[in-house]
C-alpha cells in the first residue's frame, strides 16, 4: 500500500476482513491435553524437513508433558460449524526449556517470563499427520519455507518494515461451554487483528547453547467496537501471521502473508508472541540438532 495508514477497524465488515479470517483459519485447531476441548490451548500445523506435527506454547503443556496423547476437533459433520473430538497418539514433546524453566511455565501464580522461549512442537507420526490434514480439511505451514524467506530478508518481516498488521489465531474459552446436546459452543474463537511491536529479550532458562537473545511482539488493540473477552485464556500457542496488503489508498487485497510466531500470553487489551527470530532462528536449529 505505498506505507499508506489506515485503521484496522476499516476492515470490519468488509470482505476483505472475511478473506483474511478464511485464509488464516486453515491452519490453526483449538487442542486440549483432556478431552474436555473448554481447557487447552490452540495449535498449527506444520512441518520442519521431517518433523511433522502441531506447533503450540510450551506452557499449555507444561504440566502435560508426559502425556501419549491430545484431543482435537478434527473429524467434519454435516454440519459445518460443528466437529467432533478425535484422540491424537503423539511421538514426542519437543521444547527447549530447562526444568527450571517448565516450574515457572507450571506456576499459575507467575506472570509470563520472557526468559522462557516457550514454543514447542507436538511431532506426530507423519501418516496420522496426513489423515489429520485430509479429515479436517485443513493445510500445514511450511516452517522451513518461511525459515528461508526471513534468512533471506529479515529486515523486511521484523520491525523495520512499516506495512504489517498481525493476525492471531486463536481460541479463547471464555464463556465456552456444552449446550444440551454436549456440544461445546465458544463465542471468541476467531482471528484477531493488531499493530505489532517487536524486543529483544534474553533467553535464561532453555538449554545452552540456544541460550540467545530472542524477540517477542506485543500487540495491542486499541480502541474497539467489537466485543472481546476479558481474558484470553485458551488462544495461548496461537500462530501469528504478519499480513500486507495492497490498494491505491484503501486496503483492496492481501499482498502478503507471513508466518511470523507463535501467541504465548496475554491480557485483556494486550497479547505477546515469540517472533520470527525466536522461531525461525532459535527453535528450529534446536529441531536440527535432534537429527
Amino acid at each position: 500500500m505505498n506505507s499508506k495508514i489506515f485503521s484496522l477497524s476499516y476492515l470490519r465488515g468488509k470482505d476483505l476482513f472475511t478473506e483474511v479470517v478464511k485464509k488464516l483459519t486453515l491452519y490453526s485447531m483449538p487442542f486440549s491435553s483432556e478431552a474436555d476441548l473448554t481447557l487447552g490451548g490452540t495449535l498449527t500445523f506444520a512441518k520442519y524437513k521431517n518433523f511433522y506435527g502441531l506447533l503450540t506454547a510450551t506452557h499449555v503443556l507444561a504440566k502435560h508433558l508426559k502425556i501419549k496423547e491430545i484431543f482435537i476437533p478434527s473429524i467434519k459433520t454435516s454440519d459445518p460449524n460443528t466437529n467432533l473430538i478425535k484422540k491424537i497418539p503423539i511421538k514426542k514433546i519437543r521444547y527447549l526449556e530447562t526444568s527450571e524453566g517448565i516450574r515457572l511455565l507450571s506456576s499459575v501464580d507467575d506472570k509470563w517470563n520472557s526468559s522462557i522461549l516457550d514454543i514447542c512442537f507436538i511431532e506426530i507420526d507423519k501418516n496420522i499427520f496426513h489423515e489429520l490434514l485430509k479429515e479436517s480439511d485443513k493445510q500445514v505451514v511450511d516452517l522451513q519455507k518461511y525459515q528461508e524467506k526471513y534468512s533471506a530478508n529479515f529486515e523486511k518481516y521484523g520491525s523495520l518494515y512499516p506495512n504489517w498488521c498481525w493476525g492471531i489465531v486463536g481460541s479463547p474459552r471464555e464463556q465456552a461451554k456444552r449446550d444440551k446436546n454436549n456440544i461445546i459452543i465458544s463465542q471468541f474463537d476467531g482471528v484477531y487483528l493488531s499493530g505489532g511491536k517487536y524486543k529483544t529479550t534474553p533467553l535464561i532458562h532453555v538449554r545452552s547453547p540456544f541460550d540467545q537473545d530472542a524477540d517477542i511482539c506485543d500487540h495491542k488493540f486499541g480502541p474497539t467496537k467489537d466485543v472481546l473477552p476479558s481474558e484470553f485464556q485458551g488462544i495461548s500457542g496461537g500462530g501469528v501471521w504478519q499480513i500486507s496488503f495492497c490498494g491505491k489508498t484503501i486496503p483492496e487485497k492481501i499482498d502478503e502473508m507471513f508466518f511470523s510466531g507463535v501467541l504465548v500470553a496475554g491480557s485483556s487489551d494486550d497479547l505477546v508472541s515469540r517472533g520470527p527470530e525466536a522461531l525461525y532462528n532459535i527453535f528450529l536449529p534446536y529441531l536440527d540438532s535432534l537429527h
